[in-house]
């Protein structure tokens, strides 16, 4: 967006004081040229050289502009990511240190600014300097013809006052292409992100017909890395899930159980392996058909600017509000909604920052359910919430699974001991599979787990 607004001056001021000084000059060196060749030739050529001298210096001046447009990027991110974590940066008593690095940022924001504009003065220099050398030519070179007779005392006032008028724009143009220089890089930093393509393709045209409801899935020898990461995120995950199962996906951080998440929704494709809904693979189904298969409560719940009616029906465009009403019932959210002072209409804030953690998992959890999907995938769906309102959510959720196939992966194995089947990842794998009492009965890596949350032996 910042982008955007430097292109303003290249747009608005640039191109149409390019399009006028171009005409003018033209316009008036063939006039001229008409009155006095040999003069209005000197006139043309140095109305011509002035902006082209310029081009000698691009790649020095590109250089040091895009290193200028790194840098600002750099201390305008930092200075946001300051302000945004402020309270942080006082609870650690590190908002002095923050502060001299944002100092230093300044200052190399301000040499590379001065590098730029030494660069950019060198090389319009010598434009700037051959428009008072072709002025000086074409009065000396006009004089002397009229002094040889050559050219009649108004031709040589003709030719002072155009002349003049031919490198008039010249100035204009150098102005305006000193306003529109940022333009530049700014553009190509736009065209940079027009150009980026989706890596996963939206090919399919229509969705396959599904014979169970809800449908099963598979997962079957899912092989995933992340580029910023050396080590597999999911390395040969296998697992089957049957209509209407409710499936529990435990495991230590970073053991790949939210990229399982992330896989079937299609934000990124398997680097091998594949994934079928009732025996199809995802990929056959339109991004937005097989998005409206799965209702989804992330473990970082994301709330819009707005309100908690206008957040709610990102699920449902078209709820009515009886259906809202249900849906907040159910995640236990109607209490906590009926105290903002609007209501449903309460504006929540940037990222529902006005709202507490366990009320922005309330709403989170209620737009999950009002989107009825026959798939329901629960990313830790009470990390936020207290013990007391815990146990209450965990049996809500336990009769709304009833008739969907659910999967639900959490941290905290006190809500996943009712499930139907508990898988245990570990490096991207299962490695234990089964009830809440045999897994524990197995003193395996779940019975670890248990004994790590409740204090008690393996």
């Amino acid at each position: 967006m910042d982008s955007v607004e430097l292109l303003d001056p290249l747009v608005g001021r640039f191109i149409p004081t390019a399009v006028a000084s171009v005409l003018g000059s033209f316009l008036a060196s063939v006039y001229v040229i008409s009155v006095d060749p040999a003069v209005g030739l000197v006139v043309l050529a140095c109305a011509l050289l002035a902006p082209l001298s310029q081009m000698a210096g691009e790649k020095w001046i590109k250089e040091r502009g895009d290193r200028w447009t790194v840098s600002y990027r750099g201390l305008y991110a930092e200075s946001l990511d300051a302000a945004q974590g402020m309270a942080t940066l006082k609870a650690f008593n590190a908002s002095g240190r923050r502060g001299r690095e944002l100092v230093e940022r300044g200052e190399a924001f301000c040499r590379d600014s001065i590098r730029l504009m030494v660069a950019w003065c060198a090389s319009s220099s010598v434009g700037q300097l051959l428009v008072p050398i072709g002025t000086a030519a074409a009065v000396g070179l006009g004089a002397w013809h009229a002094a040889t007779g050559s050219v009649s005392v108004t031709g040589l006032f003709t030719i002072l006052m155009l002349t003049r008028e031919t490198f008039r724009p010249m100035h204009e143009l150098e102005a305006a292409y000193h306003a529109a220089y940022s333009a530049i890089p700014a553009g190509r930093a736009v065209a940079d992100v027009l150009r980026l393509e989706p890596h996963v393709r939206d090919t399919a045209q229509a969705a396959p017909a599904l014979r169970h409801n809800p449908p099963g899935l598979e997962f079957s020898d899912l092989r995933f890395r992340y580029p910023t990461r050396r080590a597999p995120a999911l390395d040969g995950f296998t697992l089957v899930v049957a209509p209407g199962e409710r499936v529990a996906v435990v495991g230590r951080s970073g053991a790949g159980k939210s990229t399982v998440l992330g896989l079937l929704m299609r934000y990124f494709d398997t680097d091998k392996g594949s994934i079928r809904i009732d025996g199809h693979d995802i990929r056959d189904f339109p991004l937005a058909e097989l998005r409206s298969l799965v209702g989804v409560v992330a473990q970082d719940t994301y709330l819009f600017h707005g309100t908690v009616r206008e957040n709610l029906l990102l699920a449902k465009p078209d709820a009515t509000a009886d259906e809202i009403r249900r849906a907040v019932t159910a995640a236990q959210a109607a209490e906590f909604i009926a105290r903002l002072p609007q209501g449903f209409e309460t504006v929540v804030g940037e990222r529902g920052l006005k709202l507490s953690g366990g009320e922005r998992q309330r709403i989170a959890i209620a737009r999950a359910l009002l989107k009825d999907a026959p798939v329901l995938v629960l990313d830790e769906p009470t990390s936020s919430i207290d013990a007391a309102n815990e146990a209450e959510i965990t049996r809500t959720l336990r009769d709304l699974t009833r008739g969907r196939t659910t999967v639900v992966i959490a941290h905290r194995l006190s809500t996943v001991r009712d499930a139907d089947r508990i898988v245990v990842m570990d490096s991207g794998r299962i490695v234990e599979s089964g009830s809440h009492a045999d897994l524990v009965a197995g003193q395996g890596l779940y019975a670890e787990l248990v004994a790590t949350q409740t204090g008690a032996q393996a």
